[in-house]
């Protein structure tokens, strides 16, 4: 409510929309690719082997948790998360926890596994799908550091 109203006609890229837009889709795409590499060629674990099911849960679980996760992201073009609070928007924080929730179980009570074609999967995966599903957060927050200290902020708030 502070910022101006973006003006009638402005593309929905505007205001350095588009390339965030690429670098974070591309960044989706990687991580995903990675979870579904790791689970499909990398023993990681004594418990579960290296299948194309063990890739396709990890690509499924890493993507669904990075594109929740950069909700947080996309609060505000310039001001860190850390600014702004995780709590903030309680809101949104609670829609945030309870899609998380929605798609680890997804993947872990069994019922529901198999109709998502997951498979179970070892502690080492998780922590795996947890680091790589926070990398939207873990990019974009220096990103945002950075565009605040060389003066170059998006008209967004």
């Amino acid at each position: 409510m502070r910022r101006k109203p973006i003006p009638k006609g402005t593309s929905v890229f505007a205001y350095g929309l588009w390339p965030r837009t690429l670098v974070v889709a591309t960044l989706f795409t990687i991580v995903a690719l990675l979870g579904y590499y790791i689970g499909r060629f990398v023993h990681v674990s004594d418990m579960i082997e290296p299948s194309h099911e063990v890739g396709r849960t990890m690509a499924y679980v890493t993507l669904a948790w990075a594109s929740v996760i950069n909700i947080m992201n996309v609060r505000s073009f310039n001001k860190s998360l850390f600014t702004i609070g995780l709590m903030s928007n309680k809101l949104l924080f609670g829609g945030i926890c309870l899609s998380l929730t929605l798609v680890t179980l997804t993947a872990t009570v069994p019922v529901i596994r198999e109709a998502f074609h997951c498979v179970p999967l070892s502690l080492t995966h998780w922590i795996i799908m947890v680091i790589f599903g926070l990398t939207p957060l873990a990019l974009v927050e220096p990103w945002k550091f950075f565009l605040r200290k060389t003066g170059r902020l998006a008209g967004g708030e």
